[in-house]
C-alpha cells in the first residue's frame, strides 16, 4: 500500500511553501515570514536530493581513491568484523570467505537522501553483481529497526548491517567523527583481500552504478 504522505506529496508541499515565503515576508509581517524561512530550512534536510556521480578519472580499477586517511591498501587483508543484520542476526566478513566476493558500502544512514538515492541506483546492477558472485553489504550506524525498514523498502538482496559504535568504520579508516562514517566503497575478493576502494570526504559525490561495474568487470578480467 502506498504511503499517504509520499515523497512526491512532500516535494509539492515544500515547493508551495517556498513560493509563499516571499509574499509572507512582504505582507504578513517579518516574524511570520522568518518563521516560515526556519520551517523551510528544517524541511530542506528531508527534501529529496540526488548524489553527484564522481569524476570518471577518480574511479580507476587499478588505483583506489581516497582523500581521507584510509588505513588499508590493495593487497591487505580486510579487517574482519561481526555486526547484526536487519533481523538482528550476527554476520561476519569471514562468513563469505571462499564463497563470495564482497562490495562493502558504508553509508551515513537511512535519513540521508544522498545515501538512499545511491542505494536506489545500485538496485539496477544487483543482477550483474550476482553474475560476478559479488554480495553487497550496506553498513551504517542505523539501528536494526531502521535497517529493517530500509531493507523492506528496497526488497532486494542487500545485506544491511548496523555498526552502532562505528568500530568497523574506524577499522577501515573512514570514521568521519563520533557520529558518522565517510561514505565509502570497498571491494574485497573471496579470499578476504582488499582489491579496490573509493572514499570521498564530500558526501554528495559517489561512484555511479556504471562506474562501479566498470571496476568490478575490470578486476574480474585481471584478478591478479
Amino acid at each position: 500500500m502506498e504511503p499517504v504522505f509520499s515523497m512526491a506529496t512532500f516535494q509539492h508541499f515544500y515547493r508551495r511553501l517556498a513560493l509563499c515565503k516571499s509574499w509572507l515576508l512582504q505582507h504578513a509581517g517579518k516574524k511570520i515570514g522568518l518563521g516560515l524561512s526556519g520551517l523551510l530550512l528544517a524541511l530542506s534536510c528531508f527534501a529529496e536530493k540526488k548524489y553527484e556521480p564522481t569524476a570518471d578519472f577518480l574511479v580507476n580499477p587499478t588505483l583506489p581513491y581516497s582523500n581521507v586517511d584510509v588505513k588499508l591498501a590493495p593487497g591487505d587483508a580486510a579487517p574482519d568484523f561481526t555486526l547484526p543484520n536487519s533481523q538482528g542476526e550476527k554476520i561476519s566478513l569471514s562468513d563469505y570467505k571462499g564463497k563470495q566476493h564482497l562490495l562493502l558500502l558504508f553509508y551515513r544512514g537511512s535519513w540521508c537522501p544522498y545515501c538512499v538515492s545511491q542505494l536506489e541506483d545500485i538496485q539496477n546492477i544487483l543482477p550483474r553483481l550476482a553474475q560476478h558472485n559479488v554480495q553487497l553489504l550496506a553498513i551504517s550506524k542505523d539501528r536494526d529497526k531502521k535497517s529493517a525498514a530500509l531493507a523492506k523498502r528496497f526488497n532486494q538482496p542487500y545485506v544491511f548491517l548496523s555498526d552502532r559504535k562505528l568500530e568497523v568504520a574506524e577499522k577501515y579508516g573512514i570514521k568521519r567523527n563520533m557520529f558518522l562514517p565517510h561514505p565509502a566503497l570497498f571491494l574485497i575478493d573471496m579470499q578476504g583481500t582488499v582489491k579496490w576502494f573509493y572514499v570521498n570526504s564530500d558526501y554528495k559525490q559517489r561512484p555511479s552504478p556504471s562506474q562501479i561495474m566498470r571496476v568490478i568487470e575490470s578486476l574480474a578480467e585481471n584478478p591478479a
